[in-house]
């Protein structure tokens, strides 16, 4: 999942809380918790857009997973590899 669908899925998290029939400073522990594993997640980019922070192609990026240079989580037939380690190798 990218950075922008992640922020639009905890933005709707975050008011669906807001709006619940609880006690306010249950509403502010539930939000602390939930922040608090968002900043943790590892951002999640797709073999294309980590083609296009290495400058190299989708099929370069596909490889790489194959060899086992990159871990990915597979949502569908898409691969979504972590920021981050993408970084170490690029």
């Amino acid at each position: 999942m990218t950075a922008s669908a992640t922020e639009t899925l905890l933005g709707a998290i975050r008011q669906v809380i807001k709006c619940a029939n609880i006690a306010d400073d249950e509403k502010t522990n539930i939000l602390s918790r939930l922040d608090d594993r968002a900043t943790d997640a590892p951002e999640l980019i797709t073999a294309e857009e980590a083609a296009i922070i290495t400058h190299t192609t989708p099929q370069t990026v596909k490889r790489w997973i194959k060899a086992g240079k990159l871990h990915t989580f597979n949502k569908g037939r898409r691969y979504l590899i972590s920021k981050a380690e993408l970084l170490t190798i690029g």
